[in-house]
């Protein structure tokens, strides 16, 4: 990492579930009325402010496929800035219809 170089550090989840830079909900029951929160923290490690902005196409088009169904909702404001060593936890509401394996993408 040179000087002055932004470096957002996206935690991996258990790496033998998961390849670098995936990360996945804990499983949630169908039909709850008030699915569990989840959380993803965004780090800087870098050693000068960085933007982020997450692209939720892939998340509004589960959630159209889904009839309309908010099966993955972030609570939290998309885009921000991290001053250096400072994080941001994301709230997250994962809703399944159905019991399968829910993909996305959230560049």
């Amino acid at each position: 990492l040179q000087p002055f170089e932004p470096y957002l550090h996206i935690p991996v989840a258990d790496p033998r579930l998961y390849k670098y830079c995936e990360w996945g909900f804990e499983r949630t029951p169908i039909g709850l009325t008030t699915p569990p929160l989840q959380y993803y923290t965004l780090e800087n490690h870098g050693s000068c402010a960085l933007q982020y902005h997450l692209d939720l196409s892939e998340v509004e088009a589960l959630n159209a496929a889904s009839f309309g169904f908010d099966v993955v909702t972030c609570l939290d404001n998309t885009d921000g800035e991290l001053e250096p060593g400072e994080a941001v936890t994301l709230r997250w509401v994962f809703n399944p219809l159905e019991a399968k394996m829910h993909t996305w993408s959230v560049p």
